[in-house]
């Protein structure tokens, strides 16, 4: 995944380059730039492997989450670039407008070591208050983090709530977020 990230990250970097004065997209992103929804659409090599790279991996969580559901097919699939500073972070949100989303990360930059929740990702129990009533023997509001590696893909359910911890460190993380719909 090296070599395809590293031309995923030199392809954003034009982007945000060409549009750099040009206020970003912002929807639970604070700070840093975003694309708009139509970066899978782009007609770049790299684009098109990505797309091809996210459709997969969602019918692939298909198979695994209920074996003879991928006999559909994606009617929607769109994406978009993010890319964050030291600072920069995601507040908590879901995706309502599709069944199944993602993110796939091209760059981390370099994570201060005395802050071990830098960029992390982290997923909610979208329950409300699950752990206001505890009940022996269960973690309910238990939260899963994951800590990004540049190359890793993960899909989720779009309802799933999820948040990214503000990066601190030196460089940038470039991570292409995406979404689909399934008949």
């Amino acid at each position: 995944a090296a070599g395809f990230s590293q031309d995923l990250v030199a392809h954003v970097t034009r982007l945000r380059d060409a549009d750099a004065a040009t206020p970003s997209w912002h929807r639970s992103g604070i700070g840093g730039w975003r694309t708009g929804d139509d970066f899978l659409d782009g007609e770049a090599p790299v684009i098109a492997s990505l797309r091809d790279l996210a459709a997969s991996a969602v019918v692939e969580m298909l198979v695994m989450a209920k074996p003879g559901v991928a006999e559909g097919r994606i009617t929607r699939l769109y994406g978009w670039a993010n890319l964050n500073r030291p600072g920069d972070y995601n507040t908590t949100h879901s995706h309502p407008t599709a069944q199944w989303s993602g993110v796939y990360y091209a760059s981390i930059g370099e994570n201060d070591p005395d802050r071990p929740l830098s960029g992390v990702i982290e997923f909610q129990d979208p329950r409300g208050a699950p752990q206001a009533q505890p009940f022996p023997g269960f973690d309910f509001g238990h939260k899963l983090r994951l800590v990004p590696e540049a190359g890793l893909l993960l899909v989720f359910p779009s309802w799933l709530l999820h948040m990214v911890h503000p990066f601190h460190g030196e460089g940038e993380r470039i991570s292409i977020a995406f979404n689909a719909t399934y008949e």
